[in-house]
C-alpha cells in the first residue's frame, strides 16, 4: 500500500514536471532537480494517506497536505542549498496542486466511468 502511493505520486509528479518543462523550456536539468522531483513526487504520494483518515474533514487534509508539502520543499531547499524564495515556492507550489488535483479528479472520474459500465455490464447478465 505505501509503494503503491509512493508510485502514483511519481507518475503523477514526473507527469507534471515534464509538462511545466514544455512550457517553461528550460536549458538543462541538474541532477539536484530530477531528485528533488522524485522525491517531493514519492513524498506527496506517501502523504495522500491523510486523506483516509475518517476523523479529519476533507478540507482539513487538503491544508495538511499542502502544508506538508511546503515544509518538505523548504527542509530539501535548506539541506540542498538550490536557493528557493518563500514566495515563489508558495506560489509555484499553490498552482502545481491545484492543477495536479485537476489531474487526479479527472483520473478518479474515467475510473469510475470505468467501473460503473463495467457493473452494469456484469448487472446484464
Amino acid at each position: 500500500m505505501i509503494l503503491k502511493r509512493i508510485f502514483q505520486g511519481l507518475g503523477t509528479g514526473s507527469f507534471i514536471f515534464l509538462l511545466i518543462r514544455i512550457f517553461n523550456k528550460a536549458d538543462y536539468l541538474s541532477t539536484k532537480t530530477i531528485w528533488f522531483v522524485l522525491l517531493l513526487s514519492g513524498f506527496i504520494g506517501l502523504m495522500t494517506f491523510i486523506f483516509d483518515i475518517e476523523g479529519i474533514s476533507f478540507l482539513l487534509a487538503v491544508i495538511i497536505h499542502f502544508a506538508a508539502i511546503l515544509l518538505f520543499v523548504f527542509m530539501f531547499d535548506l539541506f540542498q542549498d538550490l536557493g528557493f524564495s518563500f514566495l515563489s515556492v508558495l506560489t509555484s507550489s499553490a498552482i502545481i496542486y491545484i492543477f495536479s488535483y485537476l489531474i487526479v479528479y479527472i483520473n478518479m472520474i474515467v475510473t469510475t466511468k470505468k467501473l460503473n459500465s463495467y457493473v452494469r455490464r456484469i448487472n446484464k447478465k
